[in-house]
């Protein structure tokens, strides 16, 4: 949220941030100043945001705003670390076609499932 706090708010001096509370129109973000004063801003969102997607995406919007603006000097946040590192994982769509109960054979669980799937990998 800080980048946010220091992009979107106009608080360079941000040292902390973080979401205060929201409407489906405006994000309020209250930020930690460097002498340790509060500030509290207000982000139109650039959308309606009435569900938890919508939310997220324009969240997601706002903060490659910011990264816009912030040029690449700044580091990259948690959350934008986050995402490089995630992004490179496979995601696959599957199908249970099948569960079988195996007998125990001296495992320490009482059961043990094999499940046969079929799946496809997306892109």
């Amino acid at each position: 949220m800080r980048l946010l706090a220091r992009y979107y708010g106009e608080q360079r001096e941000s040292v902390e941030a973080q979401i205060v509370g929201f409407t489906a129109q405006v994000l309020r973000i209250e930020s930690v100043l460097v002498g340790g004063s509060r500030h509290t801003e207000e982000i139109d969102l650039s959308e309606e945001s009435v569900e938890l997607h919508a939310l997220r995406e324009s969240l997601l919007a706002l903060l490659r705003s910011a990264r816009v603006r912030a040029g690449t000097d700044i580091p990259l946040t948690r959350i934008e670390r986050e995402i490089v590192h995630t992004s490179a994982f496979s995601t696959y769509l599957t199908h249970v076609s099948g569960i079988r109960v195996l007998p125990n054979r001296g495992r320490h669980h009482a059961d043990v499932c094999r499940i046969t799937n079929r799946h496809r990998r997306t892109q």
